[in-house]
């Protein structure tokens, strides 16, 4: 079994992992990210609050044909939904570029805009 970090509540990796992909789910759902939507243990009336590396160690045993558990399905939406909830929080000097199918950011700042592989673009 897994236990929260700062509980001693026992719960077998695939509970834990329906439990974190019920949340992520739900996180989705919201459009609010994770950082409007904290993980606790499952236990009734817990306020543990679980987290990334929490989730990397119960996934990194139910991984079987992921190299790490950063490759896991699960860990791969917990980061999107983190950067989202991050950029999200940022809406004034943060932002996803328009284009189509385009997922660079943009961070504009008192120099002008600059997009996250450094690029640089006076006129957005």
């Amino acid at each position: 079994g897994v236990r929260s970090k700062d509980c001693s509540h026992l719960y077998c990796r695939d509970c834990w992992t329906r439990y974190i992909e019920g949340w992520l789910n739900d996180s989705r759902g919201t459009g609010g990210g994770l950082l409007s939507v904290r993980l606790y243990c499952p236990y009734p009336q817990c306020l543990s609050q679980v987290t990334r590396e929490h989730i990397e160690r119960v996934l990194d045993t139910t991984m079987s044909p992921f190299s790490s558990p950063s490759e896991h399905p699960l860990m791969k939406l917990h980061d999107e939904l983190a950067l989202n909830s991050f950029v999200r929080g940022f809406l004034t000097s943060v932002h996803y570029c328009p284009g189509p199918d385009c997922n660079q950011i943009l961070v504009r700042s008192g120099d002008g805009i600059f997009a996250t592989d450094g690029g640089r673009d006076e006129n957005f």
